[in-house]
């Protein structure tokens, strides 16, 4: 999503949207921008890494992933890579 932070004429800030074409924060410093990024990240995270688990336990390759090793496999790519 492409967005855009531009700074108001009373000092504050506003946070743009090109996706809605409206403003998603307006009147605002750039800690508060922050802060909506980060719960913004945060919740990203969180699904992705659910659905990731999710997938793996009930046996599927998760949708992120091109190809599915187990822990054996990826462990002996470490000892090769790195040794022991």
């Amino acid at each position: 999503m492409s967005r855009r932070i531009v700074l108001k004429e009373n000092g504050k800030f506003a946070y743009w949207s090109t996706i809605i074409d409206d403003w998603l924060l307006d009147d605002v410093t750039l800690q508060e921008i922050i802060d909506y990024r980060i719960r913004e990240e945060t919740e990203d995270i969180i699904k992705t890494i659910t659905e990731i688990g999710d997938d793996l336990k009930a046996g599927k390759k998760p949708r992120y992933y091109r190809e599915l090793y187990d822990y054996k496999e990826l462990d002996e790519w470490r000892i090769l890579n790195h040794g022991e």
